[in-house]
């Protein structure tokens, strides 16, 4: 079922993580929350075309999961103790997906403006949904000329052809007081395989790069130059985390 489920969602640029049951970690997501998403998904699936895997409800409620709501928050918790503001100050999400996290960064905090960037143009309908006030684009990060304050990249680099390439970029659009939040499995821990490469060749489907807690923060130090302050550590949830500061 797993793997259909994968196959399925797959079509639309959306991916199920398979963690270990030892690494997962308590449930935060209250009884509302739970209810809003589900409102929300429902809302979204009636939309789609019959035949669309995006009119299932179980397949997008699967993808949006409690464990995936629990990482967000995890997430937000972490920079909040890293003293990573978000108030008043412009967002944006590459790889944002549901368009969750944006929605939580809105619902917690006051920001100047948030934006979301992915090439899936079917699923940025739904991070519409749940982030209204946001500027949802289905053109990559490279594409626009501004720069923002906070740039989050949630499980993306693990994709990329070229994540090297992918991070130079990022961090090229931050300002000059920019923060750069990024998370990524633990290569140890990892078992997605690899798919197909996506049609515009920046991204394969599954994943085909393995960073482990020690070749992270090397990876990172190789791939930033040495202005950067960069802070690295696990997420209860075993993903690996950094914050990069200009």
């Amino acid at each position: 079922m797993k793997n259909l489920l994968t196959k399925v969602l797959r079509v639309v640029g959306l991916e199920v993580r398979r963690v270990p049951r030892s690494r997962l970690f308590s449930s935060s997501v209250s009884s509302s929350e739970r209810s809003t998403v589900n409102q929300t998904l429902r809302k979204f699936a009636e939309t789609q075309p019959p035949d669309s895997s995006l009119s299932d409800f179980r397949l997008l409620r699967a993808y949006l999961s409690d464990y995936r709501i629990s990482f967000f928050h995890e997430l937000l918790d972490i920079t909040n103790k890293l003293e990573i503001t978000l108030t008043k100050r412009s967002i944006a999400d590459v790889g944002c997906g549901t368009g969750y996290l944006l929605h939580l960064i809105e619902k917690t905090s006051s920001p100047s403006g948030l934006t979301g960037f992915d090439t899936s143009s079917e699923t940025n309908e739904l991070a519409r949904m749940f982030c209204p006030s946001g500027t949802i684009q289905d053109s990559p990060l490279e594409a626009v000329e501004e720069k923002f304050d906070v740039i989050f990249c949630t499980e993306v680099l693990e994709h990329m052809t070229n994540p090297t390439a992918a991070l130079t970029s990022m961090l090229q659009c931050l300002s000059e007081t920019g923060v750069l939040i990024l998370t990524v499995p633990d290569g140890r821990q990892d078992q997605q395989t690899p798919g197909q490469m996506r049609e515009d060749g920046s991204a394969y489907w599954g994943h085909v790069n393995f960073w482990s807690p020690e070749s992270w923060p090397q990876f990172l130090q190789q791939s930033v130059d040495g202005h950067s302050n960069i802070h690295t550590c696990r997420l209860s949830s075993g993903e690996n985390f950094a914050a990069i500061w200009r």
